[in-house]
C-alpha cells in the first residue's frame, strides 16, 4: 500500500492496470495523467489513501517518497563511499572497500595418508586427503559504521556478477542495529585464478531487513507435524 503521493511521481494503478503521472496535489483534489493517452482525471484529495493503496511507485520521485525510514551512516575513512540503490526495484545497496586487495586463488592439494608408498593403492581414495594449500579469503574494510534501527538488520550478501562471473563470495552475515564499528567484509575466492580489487571496487552488497526478537518458552511437548522428525533429505533429494 503506497504511504504517500507525490506530484511528479509516476505510479502503475494496479486497478486500471495503467501507468499515471501526478500532476497536481491540492487540499481538495489529485489531478492525474494516463500515460498511454494522455488524458487527464481527478480524484477527492481528502480520500487519497484509499486513492494511494492500488499505486505502486514507478520512477524516482515516486519511490522516494516512500521510503520513510533514515539511516545514519559515519564515515570512518577518507575514501569510503556512501551507499546508494542503484535502480527503483534494487533491493540491496552496493558496499565498496577502502583498500586494494588480492585474493588468492581456491588451491587444494591432494596428499597420500596411506601406509607405505603408495604405489599399490594410489587409486584407493581412503587413502587421500585433500588439504586447503592456501588461505583464499580477505578481510576488507568498507570505511562505514552504521545506525541500523531497533528492530532491523544490515544483511551482507554477495554480489550475483563476482558469484556467477568469478566464483567470489561475501561472507552472508548480519549486522546487529547496536553494533557501531566498521562493517568489514570477508571476501572468498573459490575460483582458479586469483583476484585484484581497487580501492572503491563494490565487492558486497547490504540489505536491510525488519527482524523480530522472541520469547523462548521451554517445553515438554511441540505440536505434531506431517514431517516430524525428518531431517536432511527427509523430503527427497531433489
Amino acid at each position: 500500500m503506497a504511504k504517500t503521493v507525490v506530484v511528479g511521481g509516476r505510479y502503475f494503478d494496479k486497478e486500471t492496470g495503467e501507468y499515471i503521472l501526478i500532476e497536481q496535489f491540492t487540499d481538495d483534489v489529485i489531478v492525474y495523467v494516463f500515460e498511454s493517452d494522455g488524458e487527464s482525471d481527478t480524484w477527492d484529495a481528502r480520500d487519497w489513501k484509499n486513492f494511494a493503496s492500488d499505486l505502486v511507485p514507478a520512477n524516482d520521485i515516486a519511490v522516494a517518497a516512500e521510503r520513510g525510514m533514515e539511516i545514519k551512516i559515519k564515515k570512518l575513512h577518507e575514501d569510503a563511499i556512501i551507499p546508494e540503490y542503484k535502480t527503483i526495484g534494487a533491493a540491496g545497496f552496493d558496499l565498496h572497500i577502502t583498500e586494494d586487495v588480492t585474493i588468492p586463488a581456491n588451491r587444494v592439494l591432494v596428499q597420500y595418508v596411506g601406509e607405505g608408498n603408495g604405489e599399490d593403492s594410489q587409486f584407493d581414495m581412503s587413502n587421500f586427503e585433500f588439504v586447503l594449500a592456501n588461505d583464499n579469503h580477505a578481510v576488507v574494510g568498507t570505511g562505514l559504521a552504521f545506525e541500523i534501527p531497533a528492530g532491523h538488520e544490515l544483511e551482507i550478501r554477495s554480489r550475483s556478477g563476482l558469484g556467477f562471473n568469478h566464483k567470489v563470495m561475501a561472507f552472508n552475515g548480519t549486522i546487529d542495529s547496536d553494533y557501531r564499528s566498521e562493517v568489514k567484509l570477508l571476501i572468498t575466492n573459490l575460483g582458479k585464478e586469483p583476484i585484484t580489487f581497487k580501492k572503491g571496487d563494490r565487492v558486497a552488497q547490504g540489505i536491510i531487513k525488519r527482524v523480530e526478537q522472541v520469547n523462548f518458552i521451554e517445553a515438554d511437548e511441540l505440536s505434531k507435524t506431517e514431517r516430524g522428525e525428518g531431517g536432511f533429505g527427509s523430503t527427497g533429494l531433489s
